[in-house]
């Protein structure tokens, strides 16, 4: 990018040096043979779990899920511009480069990094410094040959699992993904880190090959290739030509300190089962002492508070809460109840990260987790309703989507025009729709997320159809809202 100085555009100036090298990059992209492009529209993006870091004072690393690779920055690779940016942009093409390497194609996927100016940059289009405008060219050749779009998102350094190889510090050897050739230009700036180079690990049984989950949410489907990424394949060998799998605990970018307060469990059960260690405090004289028994009666009944997707969704809230204590070291005693100073700074780590709804949804699940235990939640809405409205400011476009069209009447009757109203499938999708837009209520409670989460007690069965009349209509009942069945 050519600089304006400011308010004299006109002002006699040399280009920058690499203008040249920028304009015939741009003369051979624009005279290559058209390539048509897809009329954008709903794609799924892809978590495979992959993160790149860079440290000065060491080298770059990158890793795939468990697997991991570092390279070794030589002595002399501050020249010709070359930062610590720059550098961080060579661990995004290194890592663009393994996540191809088998053969990968036709995705979008996720990449992770802790630097905002090369995230950004990236989503830019262009950086302020000329070398990682290099880097940006190369990954998108690579990406153009693979037929493959990279997101490219921001995590603080704290949680970023490429932090420790990019400064010499190495998971174990077994999960070193193999080498590839690097790239000719970056040949005298970057050393390929082998076992050599590392000290030798306890010995350890074989380790068991695990698959990555394509999103944190998704059970494994999978085993990992060559470089440590699940094939996406239609379909997988049967479990018993596999070794015997089990899913993480946790995603692996989101794992908490290990701490017999919080054992593993589901999401949704996190809320009762993750413990603070001062939960009930029953100190005073206006407090009771009561008994193990009743603090269980209390607990087990405040759970029926939420329906489980609500305490699934806190469950997750809470999850990174502590990820991010444990990344500034906040004592268990001063996780709850928490502060407001401790809350606010827990806001202004996911600004940028996350959409303003999710951050909302995490501190009310932080609030719930206090309350299920009995402890005070002292933060008032002023000290949080400006951050959070500053959360919705800095919420990264991808977590923006426009309005939809609304639905019509008009539009209903052109889609009952393609039904067949007498095959049971046609009738029973028409009648949901119809049913869900005039009584204008949620699709997700005249729908099940998945054909085994049918619940006899909550979802509407042919013989729960009932009728109340009242004195000007008379109108179905509705069964089951986001708390409780009525």
């Amino acid at each position: 990018m050519l600089a304006i100085f400011g308010d004299t555009p006109f002002k006699p100036r040399t280009p920058p040096h690499h203008s040249l090298d920028n304009l015939s990059w741009w003369h051979q992209i624009l005279n290559a043979p058209p390539h048509p492009l897809p009329i954008p529209g709903p794609t799924p993006i892809l978590n495979f779990n992959v993160f790149s870091d860079a440290s000065s004072g060491f080298g770059i690393g990158i890793t795939l899920g468990d697997h991991w690779k570092a390279w070794k920055l030589c002595p002399d690779w501050k020249s010709d511009n070359c930062n610590i940016g720059w550098a961080e942009s060579i661990g995004f093409e290194l890592l663009v480069l393994h996540v191809i390497s088998d053969g990968t194609s036709d995705l979008h996927f996720q990449v992770f990094g802790d630097n905002r100016g090369v995230v950004e940059g990236w989503w830019n289009g262009h950086s302020h410094n000329g070398p990682t405008n290099d880097t940006f060219k190369h990954i998108h050749s690579a990406l153009k040959a693979a037929n493959c779009v990279i997101h490219t998102r921001y995590i603080p350094s704290g949680i970023n699992p490429t932090d420790g190889p990019s400064q010499g510090i190495y998971p174990p050897i077994h999960l070193m993904l193999p080498d590839l050739p690097i790239p000719h230009a970056l040949c005298p700036f970057i050393d390929n880190i082998t076992m050599a180079h590392i000290p030798p690990h306890p010995a350890s049984p074989t380790p068991i090959q695990k698959s990555l989950p394509l999103h944190p949410s998704c059970p494994p489907t999978g085993r990992p290739n060559a470089s440590g990424l699940v094939p996406l394949t239609a379909s997988n060998p049967p479990e018993s030509l596999t070794t015997q799998r089990t899913r993480p605990p946790f995603p692996a970018d989101l794992t908490p300190i290990p701490s017999p307060l919080r054992p593993s469990c589901p999401a949704r059960n996190r809320l009762q089962q993750w413990r603070p260690p001062n939960s009930c405090p029953q100190h005073g004289t206006q407090v009771p002492i009561l008994s193990s028994d009743d603090l269980s009666r209390i607990e087990h009944t405040i759970s029926h508070a939420w329906a489980d997707s609500t305490k699934e969704t806190y469950g997750s809230g809470l999850l990174v809460y502590h990820v991010f204590c444990d990344s500034k070291s906040i004592l268990e005693a001063q996780r709850a109840p928490a502060s407001s100073i401790l809350i606010s700074l827990f806001l202004t780590n996911l600004a940028g990260l996350y959409s303003s709804t999710t951050v909302t949804n995490y501190l009310q699940g932080v609030c719930a987790w206090h309350i299920m235990h009995s402890l005070e939640w002292a933060i008032k809405d002023d000290e949080v309703i400006p951050l959070l409205k500053a959360v919705a400011t800095l919420a990264p476009p991808s977590s923006k989507c426009k309005p939809r069209e609304p639905y019509t009447v008009d539009l209903i009757a052109s889609i009952c025009r393609q039904l067949d109203i007498s095959t049971p499938l046609h009738a029973a999708v028409f009648a949901c729709l119809t049913t869900t837009f005039y009584a204008t209520t949620r699709v997700s409670e005249f729908t099940i997320p998945r054909l085994d989460a049918f619940d006899t007690a909550k979802h509407i069965k042919l013989g729960d159809m009932r009728h109340e009349v009242d004195r000007h209509i008379s109108k179905p009942a509705l069964l089951c809202t986001e708390s409780q069945t009525l």
